[in-house]
């Protein structure tokens, strides 16, 4: 069996499949997962708004972790295996 696609559709569904690993965190770096991401990351990766995600960090249900020095303010990133728990403890 073979499938032709035409190559402008091929390049569309690649692009496509990059745009979704990024936003599931899976995105490869030195050979290794990423592990932290970052806050828009993070709700993208929970597949929620920004200001909802802002919003559960407040409330203490999603931890974040201040990691090293980024100008005045410390860089906050946010681990997937704490983003994983608590869809986890979440799920209906």
């Amino acid at each position: 069996m073979k499938f032709e696609i035409p190559f402008e559709q091929m390049l569309e569904l690649l692009s496509s499949m990059d745009e979704k690993i990024d936003a599931m965190g899976e995105k490869v770096e030195h050979g290794q997962p990423r592990r932290y991401l970052k806050r828009r990351e993070g709700a993208e990766y929970l597949r929620m708004s920004e200001s909802k995600f802002d919003d559960l960090v407040r409330e203490g249900l999603i931890p974040r972790s201040k990691l090293g020095r980024n100008g005045d303010r410390s860089a906050v990133l946010f681990d997937i295996n704490d983003l994983d728990a608590f869809v986890k403890a979440h799920a209906e």
